[in-house]
């Protein structure tokens, strides 16, 4: 569980301070950035290039301003599902997606509840491929 967080941690650390890219890492700065996604609760799942569930992807929740705090963490089940129940209060979030060899996704939330109903899909892609990991709703 320590090493979990850590890695969590770490990757977090690497999306939030928008850090240069280094040869090795599977770290992108997006561009376009990911758009803020207005949601009543934080939930999901986190899905491949084509489209199939990722299991035990690690996730983290942070605050949204600076500096960001872990408030949370998790990861997805086994058919790449995920929920961090209806306990989170009303505010800005990043949802930091962590799985090895994918990119690492970055998404900005708010939580409200005038929010989307929908869930959140993690579209999480290889590097390299255009567009790193990006979040929609569905």
């Amino acid at each position: 569980m320590r090493c979990r967080l850590l890695l969590i941690i770490l990757a977090a650390a690497a999306c939030l301070a928008q850090t240069a890219q280094r040869p090795g890492m599977s770290y992108a700065v997006e561009n376009p950035p990911n758009p803020q996604l207005a949601v009543r609760q934080i939930r999901g799942e986190a899905v491949d290039p084509i489209h199939m569930g990722i299991p035990l992807v690690e996730l983290g929740l942070y605050t949204g301003a600076a500096p960001h705090k872990l408030l949370a963490v998790g990861s997805t089940d086994e058919n790449g599902k995920f929920d961090f129940g209806k306990k989170v209060a009303p505010g800005k979030y990043h949802l930091i997606a962590l799985y090895p060899g994918l990119c690492t996704a970055n998404i900005p939330l708010l939580v409200n509840r005038h929010g989307s109903g929908k869930k959140i899909i993690l579209h999480m892609t290889y590097p390299g491929l255009g567009a790193c990991s990006y979040a929609s709703l569905k």
